[in-house]
């Protein structure tokens, strides 16, 4: 591009300044749209994790289908003997997940609950991390009783250290004991989980002869030349050999009983995958969505410059009298189209940062690697790619247009308008019908997932949501060494909360629903006995309190709840849900199964235990998963006596639920106040109302919505205008035929159908196109929807009705200015 070029063409679109902001507002939106979706894919799909050689990183776990479980990740087992025995395994680690209570050694600061985890000293060696300071655990320091240290995340020094350089080898209390901190993690590590700001050893024991169950997250990496499929070749060969080194999962539970009755098998795939898990695929259509805008987009541009090239006939006609050649001229265009795609991308992607830094603040968590996102040089570097695509389609369509012009004949006509072929807006009549095909095809999306929403909203999760508030509170046993002063803590706290003004209910439970990661037992019912060497059916066990059903208005449906003054020494009861009183005794209603015996394996020491109330079943994984059959044990207020068969049933990590009649979130403050009256030392976390929880279960579905939602707008707008632009562009050019045919005696309504009958005829032929494209894209976001077909006929016609209603509106706008023209100032002019 020349200088004089380039002055000459800003001139140019200085004095059409409608036309250049429209343009280049246009280019804005969709390259910004574009740029913004690929921040996000880039940084969640794209992008290499921040592990050396991540592609050689893989999550290997298991399905115990035959039981039940369809994924099982390691258990203590079977981490050493794939340690051992797999050769397609480079290294493997095991992990688990947990909070704990972080204070400082000598007290001076307030204890605070941070998210935590336990590795394996073999964690940081197979992802190939390095702490910033310090460094990692060593063997010694990962078994049995080896030394209490502790790893800190990069912000977690900052925060509460305030980046104090000589961190190392000072001690902090977890959970009540003291640890030594010997390294501080990279910025950016949290591994295995973004909130992830505390490491600690797992110290499993390696001579222990029990396998244990699977319960352990794991990660490996593979072996130079291993593949994916053949390391899960290998470890289905060696689950298999369990047995061999670990004869037992518990004492009394043979581990080849288990593996075969739970057809045991191993899977192995990439740890991308296992991060980014069902939203890559959410993300991908999302993706595509975005690219059908950009395509709209330039459909757009496009027509804005064959108006305007139609526009400027004459001029370049001019031009090319006077020895301008046809290359000189094409070059002019295409440097307009550049330097309006130019605009567009700098707009574009201020806007782009914009809609990023906005998606941040929104502390959305549930999305994999959502922290990582942001305009980067790689997004910089895709926006101009995409700017030169832009600028180069923008400018094809009208250099075609200008190397068909009879110039001669131009500046023979003096500029007059008169009567056309349609070959001179075929195209512009073409790149509409592209639009509103392009705009269905959004919108029908749009549409289904709308229905989606609306059918998961309708879903009943065996809860009612609405005011009521849930946080978490731990008693570990470094703080609460015995485990009778567990139950009663909660208790009490319950109790004390019962008194604040607008609580009208207030319990507890160990995992509340929608949360997914419930403990699984094998569950005996007394009248249904399984073959000897056997396992029965395993079930989730919850603990909870009857003020727990009361808050989260759980419906009693058949008996009576359990008292929470229940003493030590009255048999054991438990309340089931609706789905396990239907499983084993096909009624709904609950009453065949009161008075019914049941108990969890856990030991021949466990008692049996009676079924005295039945309640609604709960969703516990998502909405559209079905309700759970599961078992409810009471908290029970234990005393020195207490047998050790009632230990598993005594949780040291409880949620409880507040249930008031306004705002949740301003009972927060009262209620630390009443948690650090029962015992100051005791933080609470994870506090938030249950619709919190509820809509979280469906962000990824929400978040698809919005994106196309946003697209299908946006699409439909711009096909409208496209629409308007070409209808106004074509009664322009007729407009010497249409006052001849007024002045000959046709009414202003029959010019009116006549110009509204065009662009409703682009419409239909692009709806149509539409559907014939969505019969095809449609079923790739069936796995986004629930309750409705990617065929469903209510939804296609109320997309088709939208978009002949705004066809409608669009054409109808210039079709009424045709009807008001005046034949005779147009012969006049003539």
């Amino acid at each position: 591009m020349r200088n004089h070029e380039v002055r000459y063409v800003l001139r140019s679109l200085k004095r059409s300044p409608l036309f250049t902001s429209t343009v280049v507002l246009t280019l804005a939106l969709g390259i910004g749209a574009t740029t913004a979706i690929f921040g996000i894919v880039n940084a969640v799909l794209l992008r290499p994790l921040p592990y050396a050689e991540s592609d050689r990183l893989v999550e290997p776990y298991h399905t115990l289908l035959g039981i039940g479980i369809p994924y099982a990740a390691q258990s203590r087992g079977t981490y050493f003997h794939y340690a051992h025995t797999a050769r397609t395994l480079q290294s493997i680690a095991v992990w688990m997940q947990t909070t704990v209570n972080l204070a400082d050694n000598g007290g001076s600061a307030e204890a605070e609950r941070v998210h935590a985890a336990r590795i394996t000293a073999t964690l940081l060696p197979t992802l190939r991390v390095q702490p910033e300071r310090g460094r990692g655990f060593t063997p010694s320091e990962d078994l049995p009783n080896g030394d209490h240290v502790a790893l800190i995340s990069d912000g977690l020094w900052h925060r509460r250290f305030g980046a104090d350089p000589p961190i190392l080898s000072r001690d902090i209390r977890v959970d009540g004991n003291s640890y030594r901190i010997v390294g501080v993690m990279p910025p950016g590590f949290h591994y295995p989980e973004p909130l992830i700001e505390l490491w600690t050893p797992l110290q499993l024991d390696p001579a222990a002869r029990e396998a244990q169950g699977f319960s352990v997250g794991g990660v490996a990496r593979l072996a130079p030349n291993a593949t994916i499929a053949s390391a899960q070749r290998e470890l289905n060969v060696q689950l298999a050999r369990l047995s061999e080194s670990y004869p037992n999962i518990y004492p009394g539970l043979a581990t080849k009983q288990l593996l075969e009755q739970a057809k045991a098998h191993a899977l192995v795939r990439s740890l991308r995958e296992s991060i980014v898990g069902n939203f890559g695929s959410v993300l991908w259509v999302v993706a595509a969505t975005v690219c059908l805008v950009l395509i709209v987009t330039c459909a757009n541009v496009v027509n804005l410059l064959l108006v305007r090239a139609q526009g400027r006939a004459r001029e370049i006609a001019v031009r090319a009298a006077f020895g301008a050649s046809q290359g000189r001229l094409l070059g002019l265009l295409v440097t307009e189209a550049v330097l309006l795609a130019i605009a567009g991308a700098v707009i574009g992607l201020a806007l782009a940062e914009l809609t990023t830094r906005l998606l941040l603040r929104t502390g959305v968590t549930s999305f994999p690697r959502w922290d990582e996102i942001g305009i980067d040089g790689a997004s910089f570097a895709f926006t101009l790619g995409i700017t030169v695509v832009v600028a180069l389609i923008c400018s094809v369509f009208p250099a075609l247009r200008y190397r068909t012009m009879r110039f001669t004949a131009i500046l023979r006509e003096g500029g007059r308008t008169g009567t056309v072929g349609r070959e001179r807006y075929r195209a512009q009549r073409t790149l509409i019908v592209v639009q509103v095909a392009l705009a269905l095809l959004l919108l029908a999306g749009c549409g289904l997932l709308t229905r989606t929403v609306s059918q998961l909203s309708k879903i009943k999760p065996g809860f009612d949501p609405s005011h009521t508030l849930a946080f978490t509170l731990s008693l570990p046993p470094g703080q609460f060494p015995k485990l009778v002063s567990v139950p009663q803590f909660y208790l009490d706290a319950i109790d004390r909360i019962r008194t604040l003004p607008g609580v009208e209910a207030a319990g507890a439970v160990s995992k509340l629903p929608l949360q997914g990661g419930a403990p699984l037992a094998p569950v005996y019912v007394e009248k249904f006995p399984v073959p000897p060497g056997t396992l029965s059916q395993v079930f989730p066990f919850p603990a909870a309190t009857a003020g727990y059903f009361k808050a989260m208005h759980i419906r009693l449906l058949a008996g009576r709840l359990i008292p929470e003054a229940l003493p030590i020494s009255a048999p054991p009861e438990v309340i089931v849900s609706r789905a396990f009183a239907e499983r084993y005794w096909h009624d709904s209603t609950g009453q065949r199964a009161l008075g019914e015996r049941l108990k969890i394996s856990f030991s021949e020491s466990v008692p049996w235990a009676t079924i005295v109330g039945v309640v609604e079943s709960v969703r516990d994984t998502s909405l559209v998963a079905p309700p759970i059959a599961e078992i409810y044990f009471p908290v029970r207020a234990l005393d020195a006596a207490a047998p050790d068969s009632l230990q598993p049933f005594t949780s040291r990590v409880m949620t409880i639920v507040v249930r008031t009649g306004g705002d949740p979130l301003a009972l927060v403050g009262a209620v630390r106040r009443e948690i650090r009256a029962v015992n100051a030392s005791v933080p609470i976390f994870d506090v938030e109302p249950m619709t919190a929880v509820l809509e979280r279960v469906s962000a990824q579905t929400r978040f698809a919505l919005f994106a196309l939602g946003a697209a299908a707008a946006i699409t439909l707008v711009l096909g409208a205008l496209g629409l308007y632009g070409v209808i106004a562009y074509v009664v322009s050019l007729r407009t010497r035929e249409l006052g001849l045919r007024m002045a000959l005696g046709a009414e202003p309504a029959t010019v009116l159908a006549l110009v509204l009958r065009d662009g409703i005829t682009l419409a239909f032929i692009g709806i149509i196109a539409g559907l014939a494209a969505f019969t095809i894209v449609g079923r790739f976001l069936r796995g986004l929807l629930f309750g409705v077909a990617p065929s469903d006929p209510v939804t296609l016609i109320g997309v088709v009705l939208i978009v002949v209603l705004v066809a409608a509106i669009a054409s109808w706008l210039p079709a009424w200015r045709a009807s008001r023209i005046d034949p005779l100032e147009t012969l006049r002019l003539d």
